[in-house]
């Protein structure tokens, strides 16, 4: 029997059936292997020495500050002191210490963390409790290291009647550790760089690998800075805890300044944020002198941040990326399932042709399209919650079918697997949020100390009852020159939006300014008059609906709110938008009375991360858990009855 066809046009649609069977057999399974150009790796030198990959670690090494190899460089300065941060291999160890010119060190100080030194502690205090007779979890955590570090915890919600606090433990910590805090400070204070040489676990260095100990561990020693400031305010010791919050907030910038990775720089906003979180007082009845207040001032001015961010993703973390790529296109399976999550997928990169050129031309354009949005604060902050809230893959079958659809589908995947550039983007804002309201936090204590006592007034109000000036007015002199100026062209006898006060809108300061998205901002008033910074109106709050600030006997102040963020922006000099104590609880009505397991899921998914400052000067991430928790958090008071909206 002859299936071959006996007519031309048979044979002419045999022939092409057969091609178009090729042709899907190679998309199918045929990968393209990745050419080293502009378009697709971005760099095209330096190669490495058998010429297959794109060196991106020699090129960023390359990029290192000329001075980093001396003592100008606080990480070779610490190094110094206390030896490198522990690495996998001693290899690893020799080749960090040559990119510091250093040959071998010898240690003169020790640091141990306060949190791993309270957790001994606390198990060795306690062995004969029930909970040191328990089997450890499955981290291996025990339920008495578990209370150690439940414990450890409340120090970060500023209770100062925790146990660490006690002189059993702090004295001894402190005399042991202190020294070499004490060098941190110093090595702050007189070095010009903060730079983190790279250092790779893969034979071949790549970025993906690349480790990040060194800037972990200062991470813990501004934890210690942190500690050891909290224990200086409980024993009054104002200059010491300033001198140490002053520390860690330079300390953040610096690391920042000088990140070429993007964990380093998160790190450098995480030591940062753990300054901005330290309190300026343990306690509202301990005034803090007014020359330990305007120290703030002494730091230099931030550079921008959106400019660093900006600066790392459009380089390092893009090359980062393109090394996964170029990693994976030569990668056997087994490496592959490390990197890959995804199981569909992973079985499509494994078994199916990638083109994967066309996988590092979609990493290039989703980076590209990321970065051109980080210029505009409305148009990141959508994206990256955009990114964020995205599901890693959304790829379907008919994408999986053809190699440029598993190619772009594989490149998507991966900017995921490495989110850190979306957080960062996100800490940009924290950061921000941060910095203003510490120094809004501590324009309120420099009020105070000039008030007999009392913060501000939510508002003033003439003699009719009719409100005249935010509480964002009145605290401008202790904000700065600048704003004191400000302050003194105002007409304080007028309305805030009387026709010669009206003048002031666009010239808000700022430390007001916040991250605003265009829907929530008000038609009434320009953009740049606007702020989403609000003080919560409450009887046994901080400020009562008169508008008169909290005095010295308010002992629930130590717990409630000072600042918060609302929904809404409104104009700075507005004083009849400030957000009220019963009205809270419409923007939670998924909360329960009391915590329970079923909220984290609920929190993750619809409740805000509220950036807030309380009473002695701290900035916290609030997680609301439960109405309980919100009226602790909103007044002070569990007690306060709030009725939920109806609506």
């Amino acid at each position: 029997m002859n299936l071959f066809p006996k007519n031309r046009r048979g044979r002419v649609c045999l022939f092409v059936l057969a091609c178009a069977g090729v042709w899907f057999l190679q998309d199918l399974f045929v990968s393209v292997p990745l050419k080293i150009s502009q378009e697709t790796t971005s760099l095209t030198q330096p190669l490495t020495k058998d010429g297959t990959f794109v060196n991106y670690f020699a090129h960023v090494q390359s990029l290192a500050p000329k001075d980093s190899a001396s003592d100008k460089n606080l990480i070779r300065r610490i190094v110094r002191i206390l030896g490198p941060a522990e690495l996998p291999t001693p290899e690893l160890e020799t080749l960090f210490l040559e990119a510091l010119d250093l040959e071998s060190v010898k240690p003169a100080l020790t640091f141990e963390s306060a949190e791993d030194a309270f957790v001994k502690y606390w198990t060795g205090t306690h062995a004969d409790s029930d909970a040191a007779k328990s089997e450890p979890d499955e981290w291996g955590i025990t339920p008495l290291a578990q209370e150690a570090l439940d414990e450890f915890a409340k120090i970060g919600e500023n209770d100062f009647s925790s146990p660490v606090f006690e002189d059993a433990f702090a004295v001894e910590w402190l005399k042991a550790n202190s020294p070499a805090l004490d060098a941190l400070r110093d090595a702050v204070q007189e070095c010009a760089h903060c730079f983190v040489p790279l250092v790779s676990a893969s034979e071949i260095p790549k970025l993906v690998t690349a480790l990040s100990q060194e800037s972990m561990r200062l991470v813990g020693m501004a934890e210690g800075l942190a500690f050891r400031a909290r224990y200086r305010l409980l024993h009054g010791n104002f200059d010491g805890a300033m001198e140490d919050k002053l520390t860690c907030l330079r300390l953040g910038r610096m690391l920042q300044k000088d990140s070429m990775l993007i964990i380093d720089l998160i790190h450098g906003y995480r030591i940062e944020g753990i300054g901005n979180a330290l309190p300026l007082s343990a306690s509202l009845e301990t005034p803090v002198p007014q020359e330990v207040l305007l120290r703030l001032r002494e730091l230099p001015e931030c550079p921008d941040r959106m400019e660093q961010f900006k600066r790392i993703f459009e380089t390092s973390e893009l090359w980062t990326q393109l090394d996964l790529i170029q990693t994976l296109s030569h990668a056997d399976p087994e490496v592959m399932e490390l990197l890959i999550e995804d199981e569909r997928l992973l079985s499509a990169v494994k078994y199916l042709g990638i083109d994967w050129n066309r996988a590092a031309v979609r990493v290039q354009q989703l980076y590209r399209e990321y970065a051109e949005n980080s210029t505009d604060r409305e148009q990141l902050l959508k994206t990256s919650e955009g990114l964020e809230n995205a599901p890693q893959s959304t790829h379907s079958l008919l994408s999986c079918l053809t190699r440029r659809g598993r190619s772009e589908e594989l490149a998507n995947v991966l900017t995921h697997f490495f989110p850190s550039g979306i957080h960062a983007g996100r800490l940009v804002f924290r950061e921000e949020m941060s910095e203003s309201l510490t120094r809004i936090g501590c324009a309120f204590l420099l009020y105070r100390l000039e008030h007999d006592g009392q913060f501000p007034p939510a508002f003033t109000r003439n003699a009719e009852g009719t409100a005249l000036h935010s509480w964002r007015v009145l605290i401008l002199p202790y904000l700065g020159e600048a704003e004191k100026m400000l302050y003194e062209k105002i007409r304080l006898d007028e309305p805030w939006d009387s026709p010669w006060n009206r003048q002031f809108y666009a010239q808000m300061p700022e430390v007001y300014r916040t991250p605003n998205r265009k829907e929530v901002l008000s038609s009434e008033f320009p953009e740049e008059a606007q702020t989403r910074f609000s003080v919560i109106l409450g009887e046994n709050g901080l400020f009562n609906d008169p508008g008169i600030g909290a005095d010295r006997e308010k002992r629930n102040a130590v717990r409630a709110a000072l600042v918060t963020e609302r929904e809404t922006a409104g104009c700075w000099m507005d004083p009849n938008g400030e957000l009220r104590a019963e009205e809270i609880l419409k923007e939670f009505p998924y909360l329960p009375e009391e915590s329970s397991e079923e909220m984290e899921e609920a929190r993750e998914t619809a409740s805000p991360q509220r950036v807030t400052l309380f009473p002695l000067g701290s900035v916290s991430t609030v997680l609301l858990e439960s109405k309980k928790e919100l009226r602790l958090w909103a007044v002070g008071e569990e007690s306060l009855e709030m009725e939920e909206s109806d609506e």
